[in-house]
């Protein structure tokens, strides 16, 4: 009798799994439907204006309120140059992320414009937005499937040979060839078989494939394990050359670096310019740098 409930209880076990695992994948199928279904939030122009290949990205006078609530953005309106690096710093609910979605227009402003080469983004079709201008946040977001499946999100059409020349710009082609498959090595949903670092260099790599004029970069803020640290940095450098870039800054580091830095504070730009101007300057950014300098020490 004791064997064959152990028998029975195999089985069973094995079909509860399975039910689990179904329900989970409808669950999921009518998520993706969903998604498959909606409309795009953002409004297309019936006739899009191309953007010009290069050119200077200009926010001017832009205000932001969501749906229901309070202005988080208050006309704000400064320049980013091909090649400059701008930092934007400020306490938590400063309007940062808001600023970085409204740049990658994946928000429009309540009033201003945010336009590229003189054309507002609004009136440029999507895809053509998405060409020039990324986000890459904190995390580098990986799907199940190889490494040259997460970089070719920024290109789905690349082949190989372009993913590996990806890499290869960014200095990361050789960690990806000590993989086990190379760029064809599997990583679990998430990246959760990759470090942090590493999955930041697949980030990075699809900065490089998508080839875009401006990044909107969200500074990651966990620590990076020691073997891919330098790696990590040098690849970022690389990707970014030559690019307009506005970064989210959470390290004092950064900001210092930057060719310019831009502070908000309560949804306003207070103050804009370099990191020795702003001190010498002893406003906001002064103060800022004081705190994380304290902090640091």
């Amino acid at each position: 009798a004791v064997l064959a409930v152990v028998a029975v209880y195999k089985p069973v076990e094995e079909l509860a799994d399975w039910l689990d695992e179904l329900s989970g994948a409808a669950a999921a199928l009518g998520r993706v439907a969903g998604l498959l279904d909606l409309t795009a939030a953002l409004p297309e122009s019936s006739s899009p204006r191309p953007l010009p290949p290069s050119g200077t990205l200009l926010v001017e006078d832009v205000s932001f309120r969501y749906a229901e609530g309070d202005e988080v953005l208050h006309r704000v309106s400064f320049e980013l140059r091909a090649g400059e690096r701008v930092a934007l710093v400020g306490a938590t609910g400063a309007g940062k992320s808001t600023l970085a979605r409204l740049v990658a227009r994946l928000d429009d402003p309540s009033t201003g414009r945010v336009s590229y080469g003189d054309v507002d983004l609004r009136d440029a079709a999507l895809d053509d937005v998405r060409r020039h201008v990324v986000l890459t946040p904190q995390e580098g977001h990986l799907v199940e499937g190889t490494i040259a499946d997460n970089v070719r999100l920024a290109r789905p059409e690349a082949s190989d040979i372009e993913v590996e020349e990806a890499l290869e710009r960014i200095g990361a082609l050789e960690w990806a060839r000590q993989l086990p498959a190379g760029i064809h090595t599997q990583v679990a949903s998430l990246g959760s078989r990759l470090s942090a670092g590493e999955r930041q260099l697949v980030a990075l790599s699809r900065v490089a494939l998508a080839d875009p004029r401006v990044v909107v970069l969200d500074e990651a803020t966990s620590a990076l394990d020691l073997g891919t640290e330098l790696l990590v940095e040098r690849a970022l450098q690389r990707a970014l050359a030559g690019r307009a870039v506005l970064v989210i800054a959470h390290r004092a580091t950064t900001a210092a670096r930057a060719d310019r830095v831009a502070v908000l504070d309560v949804g306003r730009l207070v103050e804009i310019g370099s990191h020795d101007e702003l001190v010498e300057r002893g406003g906001a950014y002064a103060a800022l740098w004081a705190a994380w300098s304290r902090s640091a020490g």
